[in-house]
């Protein structure tokens, strides 16, 4: 074992950290929750959303903009967002979507996902970190639709 070693010296210094003076007490911390709201408007083909989320027992909260644009069973779309903590999102999502099932993948990161790859191609460093994202989802529907009464699509009429 090497002190001068910086791996070595690194190790050192987390484990003092790790074992230095122990809390055996319990730790209690809020689950956050979450407020919400969602304005959104059907154009047809085209549906604008704007969304609030304030965070109830931690500071903070995001404002977003999410734009869908539907062709038959795809929907592609497009979003900004903005975190109270001073960050900008950009995104977007494709989406193959029928009655009982969907697919979809897209980044809420697109930009820094577009850094990393254009940095990889011409073997250069960015500026600031690289990072990319992306998700992508699969969801199944099982069951009769369920509707309240008031905005059903479906009103049975009684005999």
């Amino acid at each position: 074992n090497n002190n001068n070693d910086p791996g070595s010296q690194v190790k050192n210094q987390l484990d003092k950290v790790m074992t230095q003076d122990p809390d055996p007490g319990k730790y209690l911390s809020l689950i956050n929750g979450k407020a919400e709201a969602l304005l959104s408007k059907d154009f047809g083909f085209y549906q604008p959303n704007f969304i609030l989320s304030k965070n109830l027992f931690y500071p903070g909260g995001d404002i977003a903009v999410v734009n869908n644009f539907r062709y038959n069973q795809f929907v592609l779309a497009a979003s900004a967002g903005y975190n109270t903590n001073n960050y900008l999102q950009i995104g977007g999502q494709f989406m193959v979507k029928s009655p009982n099932a969907e697919f979809f993948i897209g980044s809420d990161q697109l930009l820094k996902t577009y850094q990393l790859s254009k940095s990889l191609i011409q073997q250069v460093n960015g500026n600031g970190y690289l990072g990319a994202a992306f998700y992508l989802g699969l969801a199944f529907k099982f069951g009769p639709v369920l509707e309240h009464r008031s905005n059903a699509s479906y009103i049975p009429v009684r005999q």
